[in-house]
């Protein structure tokens, strides 16, 4: 039986969470940026990228990119066994986050992977202020809505780090599957 909250003081919380991560044929990078995750190994790796210069870079870099938002990808998407969050859902209305979940938890063949702030730590941009890239997405960048693990039914392992981003506040792994 896996345990709901595991206490991640002695392990760094992303090798913590890598010990839930199955490999699998395909995953969806939700929102990755111009970093896509590299938590769950995949033969297929498609990226969710809403923002034109960060769909740029990841196709630079080889990854396939739907330049949509990650509830957009979910819809089309057909075949998926992994989504993966990493840093997404804090972007999003909590309605919007709230639909995300529901739909990744229905279209993921194998596992649902979220990684996000430990409650609302605001982030936001002034208008036309560059995001921490150097780069125009400072839109995708603002800090919309907070979760905690209470927002993930017992079906979730969680895994938290309440020191994760320093002063700010924590982070944690939401685990599906």
């Amino acid at each position: 039986m896996q345990l709901r909250q595991h206490n991640t003081a002695h392990l760094p919380l992303f090798a913590k969470a890598a010990e839930f991560v199955r490999p699998c044929d395909t995953v969806l990078d939700v929102g990755p940026g111009i970093r896509p995750q590299s938590l769950v190994t995949c033969a297929q790796h498609v990226c969710a990228e809403p923002h034109e210069e960060y769909a740029i870079a990841l196709e630079r870099n080889g990854y396939p990119v739907m330049r949509m938002t990650g509830n957009a990808a979910l819809d089309k998407m057909e075949n998926v066994d992994t989504v993966v969050a990493l840093d997404v859902l804090e972007h999003m209305e909590r309605v919007d986050g709230e639909i995300f979940v529901r739909k990744a938890v229905e279209k993921a063949k194998k596992q649902v992977v979220i990684f996000t702030t430990l409650g609302f730590i605001p982030q936001s941009y002034a208008e036309g202020e560059k995001d921490a890239w150097g780069l125009n997405g400072s839109h995708w960048q603002t800090h919309r809505s907070g979760w905690t693990p209470d927002d993930f039914d017992d079906e979730w392992t969680c895994i938290v780090d309440r020191k994760f981003h320093g002063a700010k506040g924590g982070g944690f792994f939401a685990i599906h599957g």
